[in-house]
């Protein structure tokens, strides 16, 4: 899945603004993405709520499917030729210099390596949609239910480190937070849509996190028990489930931790994810 820069986004403010640049252009794209940057909007709404108006992070409700509700909020139920070229305008608006783009662009990388590392979307696999329309729209779909996971997971990051280092951004006062574990903070918020697909258990996370942290021997990781306190206590993730520990410490999605996370990273931007 590759990218291409489209350049700066039309200002789409209002329906009108967007309606009057489908007609412009006859292009019908700038109605979707009025509503896809709404939907993205909404998710990142949701998420700054979350850290401005809980103070006390377990209380808070992070990386639970809120992307896919609004999602199903925003769209519906698309029928089969509708989903297709929503999907299409998808990864069109993901192309474009727009913060909200960004934030679909990040979430583009996971899915990608996801995809290829289980051969989920090999083309000799994916049902002919001409003979199996429902089965090939079942697979679009269960892909763009992923695209939200990992769009929930950079939502969450961004909001995380502007918490931390811009608070004032979020109506917050303003004061840098010391944040003592930053790398940490960003490999399991980043990482977090694996722990929820393949159930890991903290002691799988930590695990994973000794082989792509720099610094592994810090405090939230010096076991299994003080790792769940720091998830749900500092950073408002809880697991659903149940998992048994991988027994030889290589979990499920282990090798698509390291492709998204590898260890001679180099630092990226404000709340921008490892892979960025």
């Amino acid at each position: 899945m590759t990218l291409q820069n489209q350049g700066w986004l039309p200002t789409l403010e209002t329906l009108d603004e967007a309606i009057a640049l489908c007609d412009q252009h006859r292009d019908d794209f700038f109605l979707d993405a009025y509503m896809i940057r709404n939907w993205l909007a909404q998710i990142q709404a949701e998420t700054e709520k979350e850290y401005t108006r809980k103070a006390r992070a377990s209380f808070r409700a992070l990386q639970m499917g809120q992307a896919q509700c609004a999602f199903l909020k925003t769209f519906g139920n698309c029928r089969e030729t509708d989903f297709t070229l929503l999907l299409q305008s998808l990864y069109r608006f993901a192309e474009y210099s727009d913060a909200m783009a960004r934030h679909l662009a990040h979430a583009v990388r996971p899915l990608a390596v996801e995809h290829e590392l289980s051969g989920d979307f090999d083309p000799a696999r994916l049902p002919d949609p001409s003979l199996r329309p429902r089965e090939a729209l079942t697979v679009m779909r269960t892909s763009l239910e992923r695209w939200c996971d990992w769009i929930e997971a950079v939502v969450h990051l961004q909001v995380h480190a502007r918490w931390h280092l811009a608070p004032e951004t979020l109506g917050l006062p303003a004061g840098v937070k010391p944040w003592l574990f930053q790398e940490v903070d960003e490999a399991v918020i980043s990482l977090w849509p694996l722990v929820r697909r393949h159930h890991w258990t903290y002691g799988d996370l930590r695990n994973v996190l000794c082989d792509v942290l720099r610094r592994p021997e810090v405090h939230p990781c010096r076991s299994e028990q003080t790792l769940a306190n720091y998830c749900i206590h500092t950073l408002g993730l809880h697991k659903t489930g149940k998992g048994q520990t991988s027994a030889n410490s290589r979990p499920t999605g282990y090798e698509i931790a390291l492709r998204l996370c590898p260890p001679n990273r180099r630092a990226g931007g404000l709340g921008a994810p490892p892979w960025a």
